[in-house]
Parts: C-alpha cells; sequence; structure tokens
C-alpha cells in the first residue's frame, strides 16, 4: 500500500502551492485523476488534509491548478490556492444551479455544461443545515462518502473533457455562484494566480525545455485510457515521476486583486 503525503510551498502571504506524494515521489496528473476515479480513500484522507491545512492558514481561497492536456498527463500534478476574504464571508445559495439539482438521479453529485457551453460544472448535492459554499466548507462538512463521489465525478468528466484533444483548466472560483462548483474550463475564465495563466503547454515547447535541462523524458507518452486501465489493475503501485524532468517555473509574485463578481454559470 503507498504512503501518501503533501508538500506545502508558502509562495506569499496568501499563496501556497501543493504537491501531492506516494511513496516520496510527486504524483503525475494521470495518477491524481486516476486515485480520484479508483476513490482510494487512503489518498483522499491525505488530499483533504491538504485542502484542510490550506483553510487553517488562509479560511477561504480560489483553488487552481496547471492547465493540462491528455499528452502531458505525466508531468507532476500541483495546485495553489489563493486567500479570498470575499469567499470566507459570503453566504451559501446554490439557486442558480437549482434545476440541475432538481433534476440529478445522484444524491451526492451531478455535473452539466456551463451557460457558455464552454466548461463542464461539477457540484455537490446539498445536504440539509450543511454549508458547502466553497472548498473548505465542502472539505469540512461533507461525508467522506459524498466526497469521495464528488472528487470521482470530477476525475471522469476531466477524462471525459481531456479526450478531445484540446487543453482544460481546473479550478473554483465561487464569486458568481456562491456554492462550490468545480471548473473544467476551455480557458482560465476566473484564474488568479499568474504562473498558471502564462503556463506554456504546448508539446513542442515542453520537450525544447526538458533538453534545455538535460534531462531525460519520455516522448512516446502512455495514452490516458492506457495509463487509467494500469492504475485500476495496479492501485497501490503508482508509476515514479522523476521531478527533475520538470522545468522550474520561476514564481513572479505581485500583488493580487480578487476578480469582481461575475456570473460563472
Amino acid at each position: 500500500m503507498a504512503t501518501y503525503t503533501y508538500e506545502e510551498i508558502p509562495i506569499d502571504n496568501n499563496t501556497i502551492k501543493y504537491f501531492l506524494n506516494a511513496n516520496g515521489n510527486k504524483l503525475s496528473y494521470a495518477e491524481f485523476i486516476n486515485l480520484l476515479r479508483l476513490g482510494d480513500e487512503n489518498f483522499l484522507d491525505t488530499f483533504k488534509k491538504a485542502l484542510n491545512e490550506a483553510t487553517n492558514k488562509l479560511f477561504a481561497y480560489f483553488w487552481e491548478c496547471p492547465p493540462i492536456h491528455k499528452e502531458m498527463t505525466n508531468k507532476p500534478f500541483e495546485f495553489v490556492v489563493t486567500k479570498s476574504m470575499a469567499l470566507r464571508h459570503i453566504k451559501q445559495d446554490y439557486s442558480s444551479f437549482k434545476e440541475q439539482i432538481i433534476e440529478s438521479n445522484n444524491k451526492d453529485v451531478c455535473s452539466f455544461l456551463s451557460l457558455g457551453k464552454d466548461a463542464t460544472l461539477i457540484i455537490p448535492i446539498p445536504c440539509h443545515n450543511l454549508d458547502y459554499k466553497n472548498i473548505s466548507n465542502f472539505t469540512k462538512n461533507a461525508s467522506k462518502e459524498q466526497q469521495i463521489k464528488f472528487w470521482q465525478e470530477v476525475a471522469d468528466k476531466l477524462v471525459e473533457c481531456l479526450e478531445f484533444g484540446t487543453s482544460k483548466w481546473l479550478s473554483t472560483s465561487g464569486l458568481g455562484v456562491h456554492y462550490l462548483h468545480i471548473r473544467i474550463d476551455s480557458k482560465p475564465k476566473y484564474y488568479v494566480w499568474k504562473e498558471y495563466l502564462q503556463f506554456k503547454l504546448e508539446k513542442n515547447n515542453w520537450k525544447h525545455e526538458q533538453s534545455q535541462n538535460n534531462h531525460s523524458y519520455n516522448e512516446e507518452i502512455t495514452p490516458l485510457r492506457q495509463s487509467f486501465n494500469y492504475a485500476q489493475q495496479n492501485p497501490s503501485n503508482p508509476s515514479n515521476i522523476d521531478p527533475k524532468a520538470v522545468p522550474d517555473v520561476e514564481h513572479k509574485v505581485e500583488p493580487k486583486n480578487e476578480p469582481k463578481n461575475e456570473s460563472e454559470n
């Protein structure tokens, strides 16, 4: 059985970056998705600890991941949380999602396209007297069963979206609709962390950076579905990805203003 841990890298007083590890090695994006799809409770406990640790330090935050393409899933998975006082003080309101919630046959989670049809949204089904206004509150308040089902749906929908061959951005905002919804977006529509806005995803650029750093890199990347099937057969033996094989990105910390309230649906 793998031992899961997380690595926390403070960037400034309002921003923290996290990596997730298995047996001391950084998990790849594909492995992160696999473990969510499998509903691995040990991994989910570690993921929740990282999110709760972020809550202890920032109270409420935007959760943002670097863009991903189906041919780039072997790079280490990471995410950034950025403090938001606005998200801390909002009041839960899922009325904008009422129709989707009513029509859902699932008691834990539902997913649907945004009004603009350019993003997939995943939301937890509301529970009586529980506050899911943001990812911090959901992680603290939701049952383990609902959290497993929720993140499984996120992973399943991300796989579906990636198979179209376009880059996707995985994140939460929440200033428009005051209820947790994960966004799988075709662009970083509500991102605040500038490093991810400037992230180079082009395959040729990625290989060029690998060559400059004199690191070996497997150019024959396993197709996404194949890697998922392998993980299902070997849930306790995630493949090891050398973190040195991924170029470091210089952090340019700049003052950040929270985005204005916009309708996110």
